[in-house]
């Protein structure tokens, strides 16, 4: 009984470092660390109730998908706010769309029957890179797409933040895909 407790954790600590891993393989970004990685479910829920955000839906991990703790220093404070992300890699090799009309499907996706106008979204183009971002006015809960423009790998993320104004969070949404480079 013990081997298998055993091995059953060994297991899930390589499932845990194979999503980071596969994570990384495709992209990296600056906000993302293998120091800043919560690779368990535990370590997960402590950081969310360490900075007062409760998760909406379970929290899972998977080999497409790995979270983080950020940091996010608005250029008008002295401070960082901390945040989480949520953050996953898909294959999209079969879709043959315009990323406006994958961020429009997105975006329709993330309002259902909610009015549009409570919405902030914007489309960030950078050589290389199409991105988009979209929260509810005060939300605090950023999503985003982003993919290369050679269409290989779609990525998907949700940050989780506090305490920043529309404006702080259309910045950090910004900054965040400027700052990932597909490999």
């Amino acid at each position: 009984m013990k081997i298998i407790f055993i091995s059953a954790i060994l297991i899930l600590c390589n499932l845990f470092a194979f999503s980071q891993q596969k994570t990384f393989n495709y992209f990296s970004n600056s906000y993302l660390t293998t120091a800043n990685h919560l690779n368990s479910l535990t370590s997960i829920a402590n950081y969310r109730k360490q900075i007062s955000i409760p998760a909406i839906v379970s929290d899972l991990i998977t080999e497409n998908n790995a979270i983080y703790k950020l940091a996010y220093k608005p250029t008008t404070t002295s401070q960082s706010i901390p945040a989480l992300i949520d953050i996953s890699v898909n294959t999209n090799d079969d879709i043959i769309q315009t990323f406006e009309e994958s961020f429009g499907m997105y975006f329709s996706f993330i309002i259902v029957d909610e009015d549009e106008n409570t919405y902030i979204k914007e489309i960030v183009k950078a050589p290389g890179i199409e991105g988009g971002y979209v929260f509810r006015k005060s939300s605090g809960i950023i999503s985003l797409l982003i993919e290369p423009t050679s269409k290989n790998h779609l990525v998907q993320a949700t940050i989780y933040v506090k305490n920043l104004t529309d404006a702080q969070q259309k910045a950090f949404a910004k900054d965040f895909i400027l700052k990932t480079v597909y490999k």
